[in-house]
């Protein structure tokens, strides 16, 4: 397969409208994989195209980490259709704040009582 040569008004243009290097991926219709992200890169400093208005690490761009995240925080309910904080991280942040690990509506059975 041959493989595609990007002019550099095709590369300008595409970098023009993209935030990142990912998006002028995207512009271009090129997978997001392999060694593609670098090739493209490469051209764009290569031709010396204008890339200060890239974000950088947008996915990430004012968000808090989830472990920096305030345990308070991690505790509230999120809402619907959101992904789930994994279990690990629920226990530390309830540790920090002084609650057991345990369910507060959990019934502890007596011993005998298991089974029957």
């Amino acid at each position: 397969m041959p493989r595609a040569k990007y002019t550099a008004e095709v590369l300008a243009a595409a970098a023009a409208q993209a935030t990142s290097v990912a998006g002028v991926l995207r512009l271009l219709g090129v997978r997001q994989s392999g060694g593609f992200h670098a090739h493209i890169s490469r051209q764009l400093k290569r031709f010396g195209i204008d890339t200060s208005h890239f974000t950088g690490s947008a996915h990430n761009r004012g968000d808090r980490g989830v472990w920096n995240m305030p345990a308070h925080e991690r505790l509230t309910q999120l809402p619907e259709g959101s992904r789930r904080v994994p279990g690990r991280r629920l226990r530390l942040a309830m540790l920090r704040i002084g609650l057991p690990e345990h369910c507060e509506s959990a019934v502890v059975a007596p011993v005998g009582m298991i089974g029957r």
